[in-house]
């Protein structure tokens, strides 16, 4: 695969991490979670060069999702979503999206791709075969992609840095987060966590502590 350029854009009070990736060999390009700050990844988008074609959410809790419709009324990108979380795209408050956190601009939409849909499991826009990782725990959809050939897993809310993310909101659940777990810790320890918050880790850190988040 010709060089992958990914850009992190860390969006809203959350701070929330957006992943613009593109290949140097194509015009389009691939935005992971649109978090709360659609401006600032617009101009991310603006300033790759690239026509953005393509939004995914690694899950449908609102610092993920809330730039999704405003992104694509004004780019005509494609929104995938895991359809166990995409009545979340339709719902705020399902979301966990309140009053303090910016209910007034949440904008419901459908999706217009459903990543558990997809023939052998892999999701391929602007060149990129990722492949969809079921990881459910945080939310009953969330998703993990993951690029092989480049050791790189972008975990949404699934595994962090250090960590893995909460189990206690409304349909998470903590025995699904330990199965999604141990499925992750599988894959080769070179492998690079870009998560939806903080910085980037890499799985041989939860390797060497025994598979113990």
């Amino acid at each position: 695969m010709a060089s992958l350029h990914i850009e992190k854009i860390v969006c809203g009070p959350y701070e929330a991490n957006a992943w613009l990736v593109w290949r140097e060999d194509r015009e389009d390009a691939l935005l992971i979670d649109p978090g709360d700050d659609p401006m600032r990844c617009l101009q991310a988008v603006k300033k790759s060069g690239r026509k953005l074609t393509d939004i995914a959410c690694t899950h449908g809790h609102f610092d993920h999702v809330i730039g999704a419709y405003h992104i694509r009324s004004l780019t005509g990108a494609r929104i995938a979503i895991h359809s166990a979380d995409a009545y979340m795209l339709r719902d705020g408050k399902a979301a966990l999206c309140t009053e303090e956190t910016g209910l007034d601009h949440f904008v419901p939409c459908d999706p217009d791709i459903l990543l558990d849909e997809l023939p052998g499991g892999v999701y391929a826009p602007c060149g990129l075969p990722l492949r969809v990782l079921h990881t459910p725990g945080h939310t009953p959809g969330g998703v993990c992609l993951y690029l092989p050939e480049q050791n790189l897993l972008f975990s949404g809310d699934t595994i962090f840095e250090y960590g893995f993310g909460r189990t206690d909101f409304e349909h998470g659940s903590l025995p699904d987060m330990k199965e999604s777990l141990r499925m992750l810790f599988q894959l080769p320890g070179e492998t690079q966590i870009l998560p939806g918050h903080g910085g980037v880790g890499v799985m041989r850190t939860y390797q060497q502590r025994g598979g113990r988040a």
